[in-house]
């Protein structure tokens, strides 16, 4: 029996959501452009890019950076980076970042290089998602909706996932229902995960469904209950082969 998630209630994956400010870095020109119709068809607007992190860096300082706040805050609401660049990479365009403004707004990278290491490296930066190349638009458009804080998302095939046990956070927890997005689990109170929070979460069913057994999640809602927690997470960083093998899971189940 298939679950509906908190955030997949709705009509759909191409609803609009409220206007944001999103900046894409990607040296790649055809990239640059999927990801803005694709960010267009959901009514992500305005959207700005930058061919390089010395390009992104000069929109920052001139339209998207908030000079009377101590230190200067970026008033981006998205921004969208990819790893393998020339002259520097996302990450060493991230870590100037970091120096600069110590605080980053919400933060995607979107690169073919998704060795752990550098979903790892990426993540201690301030990264809240990772999208591998060559890209799932759903996926993307639904890992955006959690980012924005979007109220809906696409209808991923959600199924039962009950009485699996899972570490989340360093928390034992429960497992609810699993999808190609992500999971939703059940865990004591007071476990400290709050939407936006980037946790490891681990299990040796992961590696039953042929994935690896720990991964990275996005938390987008924690709902309480009594004495438990409801908590939904978006897979940080999954591989296509990987969602595929879910979206089978699911399928057959």
């Amino acid at each position: 029996m298939s679950l509906v998630p908190p955030t997949a209630h709705g009509s759909g994956s191409r609803r609009s959501v409220a206007p944001r400010r999103v900046l894409i870095v990607d040296d790649n020109a055809d990239m640059r452009a999927v990801l803005s119709i694709a960010l267009e068809s959901i009514g992500v607007h305005p959207i700005h890019t930058a061919a390089d992190a010395a390009e992104a860096l000069r929109l920052i300082d001139t339209r998207f950076t908030r000079t009377d706040a101590n230190p200067p805050a970026i008033t981006l609401d998205l921004l969208i980076v990819d790893i393998m660049m020339p002259a520097m990479n996302g990450l060493e365009f991230l870590r100037l970042l970091r120096e600069r403004f110590g605080r980053l707004p919400p933060v995607m990278i979107v690169s073919a290089l998704d060795a752990e290491v550098h979903v790892n490296e990426a993540l201690a930066l301030g990264a809240l998602e990772y999208v591998p190349k060559p890209i799932e638009i759903e996926l993307f458009l639904y890992k955006v909706r959690a980012l924005l804080s979007a109220a809906d998302g696409p209808p991923f095939h959600w199924v039962a996932f009950r009485g699996t046990e899972l570490r989340v956070g360093g928390h034992e927890a429960v497992g609810l229902a699993i999808s190609e997005s992500g999971v939703l689990v059940e865990l004591a109170a007071g476990s400290g995960l709050v939407p936006g929070a980037v946790t490891p979460m681990a299990s040796a069913s992961f590696g039953q469904l042929g994935l690896g057994t720990r991964f990275h999640g996005h938390v987008v809602h924690v709902t309480p209950r009594d004495d438990r927690e409801i908590v939904e997470l978006t897979f940080v960083g999954l591989r296509q082969a990987d969602m595929r093998r879910i979206r089978r899971f699911a399928l057959n189940h």
